[in-house]
């Protein structure tokens, strides 16, 4: 495989990467409008509840796949598969975070910030082999990412 291929896999690549992480920004923010309606209902019918007291996502999910039957006569009320009756949470539920966490990393000392400041200066002169730009490299070009058209 050359390097002109390699680079074009890998411009695909870059271009499925950022269209999934769109369409995951879409279904966060498609989950969380779902959450605060469920969280405006609940708020409705119990107002006095405590807002600190929520329910997390993984335990309510958890509790929706469960079977939920009658104590009384052992009829099952829902299994997740009959649209019969819906499952409403007490608690008010918690949204998803819009970025991802990633771990913490350490502060650098400010002498490599010293350094990493003359890698900038340096940078600042270097042309863009894609767009014949000045300030970055091809590969953190924008335009040939597609970020930019």
């Amino acid at each position: 495989m050359s390097i002109v291929e390699l680079s074009q896999e890998v411009d695909k690549l870059a271009k499925v990467i950022i269209q999934k992480n769109l369409e995951l920004e879409e279904l966060k923010k498609g989950y969380n409008h779902r959450l605060h309606v469920i969280n405006e209902f609940i708020a409705k019918v119990q107002p006095d509840q405590i807002d600190d007291d929520k329910i997390t996502s993984e335990s309510f999910t958890q509790h929706w796949n469960n079977k939920v039957t009658c104590p009384n006569c052992n009829h099952i009320v829902y299994n997740n598969s009959e649209q019969e009756f819906v499952l409403i949470p007490k608690k008010q539920l918690e949204y998803l975070s819009s970025q991802p966490e990633f771990p913490k990393h350490q502060e650098p000392t400010p002498h490599r910030l010293s350094v990493n400041n003359q890698k900038t200066k340096k940078k600042s002169h270097i042309t863009c082999s894609f767009c014949k730009e000045q300030g970055h490299t091809r590969a953190n070009c924008k335009k040939r990412l597609g970020l930019v058209e």
